[in-house]
Parts: C-alpha cells; structure tokens; sequence
C-alpha cells in the first residue's frame, strides 16, 4: 500500500468524506454539509477543517473533485484506487474501534 493512501485514509474526517462517497452512485456530487455528520462537534469548526486542510489534500491526490463555489464534492480520477481500502473499513466496521469508521 501506498504512503498515499495511508495519508488519505488517516483522519476520521478524511475517511468519513470518502466513505460517504463510496456509498454514492459512481457520477453523484455530495453536498459538503452532507459529507461529514459529527454529533456533538461543531460543525462550522469541522467544515473550516475540510475546506482548509482535508479537501485539499484529498483534491491534490485526486481522490475527490471539489466544487468550492457550489460546495460539493465527487469522487475524483483516483477515487477507484482507494475504493477497496474503503470497502474493506466499512465491510468490518464492527471488529474495528468506533474511530476508526
């Protein structure tokens, strides 16, 4: 595995974004509002977090493609090379501590 996907795969913002465009229909764009659900957090906290640090990062690895002005996101070119770590966090998300997913 790539040091790459260990960078994209390691903050649970990071991941929760991609799981919930794993769990999207291959051409749907995600409202960023929609993308990561935290309860108890602050949200605009969260979205200053993505906007300035995790979407970037996710944009420039071409996982995602992020529409700033629309504030959506869609899976990237790259996003089938990550697709299979993704299926394999969400498909033992059970024997996996609740932060990890």
């Amino acid at each position: 595995m790539s040091d790459q996907l260990f960078e994209a795969l390691g903050d649970r913002h990071r991941r929760q974004l991609l799981i919930e465009l794993l769990n999207c229909d291959r051409e749907e764009t995600l409202p960023l509002s929609d993308a990561v659900s935290e309860d108890g957090t602050d949200q605009e906290r969260v979205h200053i977090q993505l906007a300035h640090n995790h979407l970037p990062k996710l944009e420039e690895m071409e996982y995602v493609q992020w529409d700033q002005e629309d504030g959506e996101v869609a899976r990237g070119p790259q996003f089938e090379a990550i697709e299979p770590s993704l299926e394999l966090l969400v498909r033992h998300a059970e024997k996996l501590p609740d932060e990890l997913v």
